[in-house]
């Protein structure tokens, strides 16, 4: 039998509360799930759904994958309950090159995509209500505010709410990936399982009851959008949730820009410290032990993104890179059962569950291709390629580019930080 690969670090200092039991573990996972998507989801679902009723099975769909998945990544984190999530799951699964590529698609393209979403929704909800009028606020207003970030039931009636419901099933993809933005964070929370007390009990546990609840938040939330919003006035919207409120006061519009701060680095300094990015994103602020190298280069990317992009076209470039991965990670359920297969199983998936999980995934990640192909696919392609590049040349070659021990230095003394401890 194979021996786990030993991290060259994986405890998070800047992750201050340890050993999590379930009720407080089954809140940090609703507060990874339960975030902006419930305020800017529901048009683009919407829009590829094309009906009221299909809209809300979309969302359910998407609850039950992300629940399919979820089970999956109980028994990955029991097996390899280490820091780090879907990278630790595919590094052992598929060797150093996949888990250097996860590393790669999470720092330039997932991470950033996520927060850059999550800014541009806080831009969009600011712009909407502090510039008056029916008109959709500038793009400018929308991107300065995102800059800064970073710092009634007729319609729900059977007999109209399937009118105009897309017939072609792989048109649904792109409101798929609307929906599973909504529900995206599912898979964070085995970024901390290491601090989990008793994992084999609460990780099962906190799954089973944080997303149910996100479910149902979810869908009383739309049907109260669709309750008061006609499809056309939802449509007609750049940010529902001031559209909602504009008729039942401000509740909606202040925890939508509460619930959108904040935003996990935490793969960032993981990637670091396994020695798959430049030894600089390792390191920690000396004072309050947190990754600012890391967090600096993901705000720099996601400055770049709210720049020359828009919310429509980061949530697929990063989306599809996401679906990519989850689909390794489902897999891996298998390989790390063969090459593991003495380490105890308190909790064993059935096997049916990831074999849907990666059907669900392939459908996922192609329908959207197939059915209306974009750029923004193209350059994530492109990036995963330009990824494999730096691999062979950087890691599996060990070139360095010139000075690079000398700037790195001089951003620890800019920066006030130095290595983790292991």
């Amino acid at each position: 039998m194979e021996k786990l690969r030993k991290p060259q670090g994986i405890h998070n200092e800047y992750l201050r509360n340890q050993n999590y039991t379930t009720h407080p573990h089954s809140l940090l996972s609703m507060a990874f799930r339960n975030h902006c998507g419930i305020f800017i989801s529901p048009k683009g679902i919407l829009q590829g759904a094309n009906s009221v009723r299909m809209s809300l099975i979309i969302l359910l769909v998407c609850a039950g994958v992300s629940f399919l998945g979820a089970l999956c990544y109980v028994e990955l984190g029991i097996v390899i309950p280490k820091a780090g999530g879907t990278y630790q799951y595919i590094l052992h699964a598929y060797g150093d090159f996949a888990g250097f590529l996860v590393s790669w698609a999470t720092v330039v393209i997932i991470r950033p995509a996520g927060a850059a979403q999550i800014a541009i929704t806080l831009g969009t909800y600011i712009s909407d209500y502090a510039i008056p009028g029916d008109c959709a606020p500038p793009k400018e207003s929308i991107q300065l505010f995102s800059i800064m970030a970073v710092r009634h039931t007729r319609y729900l009636n059977t007999e109209v709410s399937f009118v105009g419901s897309t017939t072609h099933v792989l048109s649904y993809g792109t409101a798929l990936y609307y929906g599973f933005w909504a529900y995206s964070g599912w898979d964070n929370i085995n970024n901390v399982s290491e601090e989990l007390k008793n994992p084999a009990r609460n990780l099962p546990l906190s799954m089973c009851i944080a997303i149910p609840t996100v479910t149902i938040i979810y869908l009383l939330t739309n049907i109260a959008y669709f309750t008061v919003l006609s499809p056309t006035e939802l449509l007609a919207s750049s940010a529902v949730a001031v559209t909602f409120a504009e008729r039942h006061g401000m509740a909606c519009p202040t925890g939508s820009v509460y619930l959108h701060h904040g935003h996990a680095h935490g793969i960032t300094f993981a990637a670091g410290r396994e020695g798959h990015m430049l030894s600089i994103l390792s390191m920690v602020n000396v004072k309050f032990h947190t990754p600012l190298p890391a967090i600096l280069l993901q705000g720099l990317i996601v400055f770049v993104l709210i720049i020359i992009g828009d919310f429509n076209s980061i949530i697929m470039y990063g989306s599809i890179v996401q679906w990519i991965l989850f689909m390794a990670a489902f897999a891996a359920v298998f390989i790390l059962r063969r090459r593991y297969p003495n380490i105890p199983r308190p909790y064993k998936v059935n096997s049916l569950v990831p074999v849907l999980a990666i059907i669900a995934s392939i459908f996922i990640i192609l329908a959207p291709v197939i059915s209306d192909p974009k750029l923004e696919y193209l350059y994530a392609f492109v990036l995963l390629v330009t990824g494999i590049l730096v691999y062979v040349v950087f890691v599996r070659g060990k070139q360095q580019l010139p000075y690079t021990e000398q700037m790195t230095t001089f951003c620890q003394k800019l920066l006030f930080v130095g290595p983790s401890r292991k």
